[in-house]
C-alpha cells in the first residue's frame, strides 16, 4: 500500500544516488579550495525515474529491440503499454519481495540483515560521540568542528581519499598533519566540509542534536539527517518532522541554499501550485515518462498479477 502512495503521488520520480551526488559535490569543494580539477565539474542529472536511478544512479528504461512492430507486438500481449508495465514494474521493484518469495531469495543471497547491521553501526557511531561528549571529552566551542571531521572521516572517507587520488592529492597534504598547526588545519577541514552542500546539512543538524544533552540518538534521527541531507541542497521545498524542523530552524541552512522549509499540509499546499506549473511546462505534466504517461499504473498487467 505505501508503495502505490508513493508511485502515485511522485510517478516514481526520485532524486539520483546520494553517492552520484556527494562524488560531484565533493568535485566541486575540492575546486573551489584546492584548484583541483582545474575546471568546474559539470552539474550531474539530479531527478530521474525509478528504484535504479535511486539507489545506483544510473536510469533503467524496460526496452524492446527490433523496432515498432516487435514494439507493438510486445504490447499487444501485455494488454498495456510499454510504458504502463514498466511503471508497473518499477512499483513492485519499490515494494520488494513477497514473504513466500524470501526462502528462495536467500538462496540466492538475498540477506537484507547485512544493511541492517551496517546502520545499527552508523547509530552507535553517533550515541558513543554523545557519551562523549557527556563525559567532557569535547568542548563546546569545539563541537561543529568535531563533527565536520567524523562526518567526512566515517560517512565519506572513501569517496574523497579515491577522488583526491585521482587528482594527485592526499589528506595529508590538503588538510595539513603538521601539529603545531593543528588550529589551522582544523579551519581548512571546516571551510571545506562547509563547502560540501550535504555535508553541511548533516553537521548542522547533528550538531544542534548533540547540544541537547537530553536528546536520546534513535534510527528515525540518522535516517531523517540521511534524507535531509540529500534533499535540502537540490529541492524547492522539503517538510520534516516536527524534530528535524526544529534543528533546521536553528541554522541558515536550508535558507543559504534557496529552500523552504514546511512544517504542515496546509503550508506544502500553498508553495505546490507553482512548482506543479512549473514541472508540467518542462515535461508536459508527463512527469517524465513520455508519450504515453496518462497517469500512473499500479495494477498488474493482464497475466502477470502472480509476477
Amino acid at each position: 500500500m505505501l508503495a502505490q502512495v508513493m508511485a502515485e503521488v511522485s510517478y516514481m520520480q526520485s532524486l539520483r544516488s546520494p553517492s552520484v551526488l556527494i562524488e560531484h559535490q565533493l568535485k566541486y569543494a575540492m575546486h573551489r579550495q584546492f584548484g583541483r580539477p582545474t575546471f568546474r565539474p559539470p552539474n550531474p542529472q539530479v531527478l530521474g525515474l525509478g528504484v535504479y536511478w535511486a539507489f545506483v544512479g544510473e536510469q533503467q528504461r524496460l526496452t524492446i529491440s527490433g523496432g515498432g512492430e516487435n514494439i507493438a507486438l510486445a504490447e499487444s500481449m501485455l494488454g498495456v503499454s510499454l510504458v504502463e508495465a514498466h511503471q508497473w514494474t518499477e512499483m513492485r521493484l519499490l515494494e520488494g519481495p513477497r514473504d513466500e518469495r524470501i526462502a528462495e531469495l536467500r538462496t540466492l543471497g538475498y540477506n537484507p540483515e547485512s544493511a541492517q547491521r551496517a546502520f545499527e553501526s552508523r547509530l552507535a557511531y553517533e550515541v558513543d560521540f554523545a557519551a562523549q561528549i557527556a563525559a567532557g571529552s569535547v568542548k563546546r566551542k569545539d563541537l561543529r568542528k568535531f563533527v565536520q571531521m567524523r562526518e567526512l572521516v566515517h560517512e565519506h572517507w572513501e569517496p574523497l581519499t579515491r577522488l583526491l587520488a585521482e587528482y594527485g592529492l592526499t589528506p595529508g597534504g590538503v588538510f595539513g598533519t603538521d601539529p603545531r598547526r593543528v588550529k589551522q588545519n582544523r579551519e581548512i577541514i571546516a571551510q571545506f566540509a562547509d563547502a560540501i552542500p550535504s555535508v553541511r546539512v548533516a553537521v548542522d543538524l547533528k550538531t544542534e542534536h548533540f547540544r541537547n544533552a537530553q536528546k536520546r540518538w534513535s534510527a528515525n534521527a540518522v535516517r531523517d539527517i540521511d534524507a535531509l541531507g540529500a534533499a535540502v541542497p537540490y529541492c524547492d521545498v522539503v517538510m520534516p518532522d516536527k524534530e528535524m524542523s526544529d534543528l533546521l530552524s536553528r541554522s541558515k541552512v536550508a535558507e543559504d541554499l534557496g529552500t523552504t522549509v514546511v512544517t504542515s499540509f496546509p503550508a506544502l499546499q500553498q508553495v505546490l501550485p507553482p512548482l506543479v506549473d512549473r514541472a508540467a511546462a518542462l515535461d508536459g505534466g508527463t512527469a517524465g515518462w513520455g508519450n504515453g504517461a496518462a497517469g500512473f499504473r499500479v495494477t498488474a498487467p493482464p497475466g502477470l498479477e502472480d509476477f
